[in-house]
């Protein structure tokens, strides 16, 4: 078994290992708790690193980092890899498969109609496993429009599904439908759309987050909000900044518990992508479709505008609005 050398540490646990493996020099780092990013000099091919580097380096840091890793399956925390100074990011090459299979049903139907539909019934999936209130309304909108496709056809869009649901599980650092709109230039169809490039968010989070550790002990959760939501982006790149901080802080708390994330949008579909994207991450929330100057989010809202993802639906977050109810009552009848 090859051995690992320590080269950081950062408050009091190890930070970045060091090790040879296969003749090849290797750097493992942890970003988060259960987050780690691998690095080397390999000078073969992008498959070959993810068969071989990734599963490889995954059950060494295991043996470094203790049962952390081990709890992870191979490849997961893999965000990009060095070979021969080039970076190979392993979400690019996610979102590449991704974009081929999508553009494969763009045979009968523009590519904006497709991505519209494929978003809409993505959306309205994850909306019916847990909100009944609207469930018959949106499973007809549903069948409209999976009928407008072939039998083939059909089975292509639980395939994209499929490869979001594992571009995120392989790295929540990214804004993987908002990436590939803009990289399918739908945004140019679309009322001149374009999303902010992640790496942007994620400095202007480490920017502007404050002491969110400190607010969470003292009011039991945060709320973010982005009344121009987009894809998610800066809303995704805020979590995952609050989900470090947690980490650094060593915190035994959980993120999806103290995080309460509202957005809106004008577009129903990026309004959609938004919803996807926050859903699959485990965040607790709901969206708006809606202008947000001329009807912003207020007490009397129509109802049928808004977008509940699964984590609001949690036990935590039912008995937090059944303690807010309570207290309404009480401050009304006092």
């Amino acid at each position: 078994m090859a051995t690992c050398e320590i080269i950081r540490e950062a408050h009091d646990v190890p930070a970045c290992w060091e090790t040879t493996l296969g003749g090849q020099r290797w750097w493992i780092t942890r970003t988060a708790e259960f987050s780690f990013t691998v690095e080397t000099c390999l000078e073969v091919q992008y498959g070959d690193i993810e068969v071989v580097a990734v599963k490889t380096c995954h059950s060494l840091a295991a043996e470094v980092a203790g049962t952390a890793l081990a709890r992870l399956g191979a490849g997961r925390t893999v965000r990009e890899l060095h070979t021969g100074g080039n970076i190979v990011r392993i979400a690019d090459q996610k979102r590449a498969d991704f974009v081929k299979r999508f553009r494969s049903l763009s045979r009968r139907f523009p590519l904006w109609q497709v991505w519209s539909d494929f978003i809409t019934m993505f959306a309205i999936a994850l909306s019916n496993a847990v909100d009944s209130r609207y469930r018959t309304e949106r499973e007809a909108m549903y069948k409209r429009i999976i009928e407008k496709y072939e039998k083939a056809e059909r089975t292509v869009f639980p395939e994209l599904v499929e490869d979001v649901v594992n571009a995120f599980d392989a790295d929540r650092e990214q804004d993987f439908l908002g990436s590939a709109y803009m990289e399918l230039e739908l945004g140019n169809h679309w009322i001149g759309q374009f999303f902010t490039p992640y790496d942007i968010c994620r400095c202007m989070a480490e920017i502007t987050t404050g002491d969110v550790v400190e607010q969470i002990n003292r009011d039991g959760f945060v709320t973010l909000n982005d009344c121009a939501c987009g894809a998610g982006a800066t809303l995704i790149a805020a979590v995952n900044q609050i989900e470090k901080q947690l980490f650094e802080a060593k915190s035994p708390l959980r993120w999806q518990n103290h995080v309460l994330v509202t957005a809106q949008d004008l577009d129903f579909t990026t309004g959609m992508m938004c919803y996807i994207q926050l859903s699959l991450l485990g965040c607790a929330g709901y969206i708006k479709i809606g202008n947000t100057l001329t009807d912003p989010m207020h007490d009397g809202d129509d109802p049928t505008a808004y977008w509940y993802t699964p984590g609001y639906f949690s036990s935590v977050w039912q008995l937090r609005r059944i303690f807010r109810s309570m207290d309404r009552l009480f401050k009304e009848a006092g």
